[in-house]
């Protein structure tokens, strides 16, 4: 069986482009690399944008990178929730 080296890229985050540049910052600090996806579209400030809908960004990753970005995400994530309590 031939065995393939290519990297596959995985979506890891989605949210406002606040929130999707402080989680890229704290990736990026780890030394995982990441881009944004719907940069531009979120940028736009639609009238009707809503939590989960139009305007947000997602985050992408390389597929080998995803255990150590998802423990980072939930960190992110978790720590947004307390502080909003």
């Amino acid at each position: 069986m031939k065995q393939s080296n290519e990297t596959k890229s995985v979506k890891i985050f989605r949210g406002s482009m606040w929130e999707a540049q402080m989680v890229k910052n704290l990736l990026e600090n780890q030394g995982i690399d990441s881009f944004l996806e719907d940069e531009i579209t979120a940028t736009l400030n639609l009238p009707w944008q809503s939590p989960g809908g139009i305007g947000l960004v997602t985050l992408v990753i390389a597929d080998h990178d995803f255990d150590q970005a998802r423990s980072i995400v939930q960190d992110y994530e978790h720590n947004r929730k307390e502080n909003q309590a």
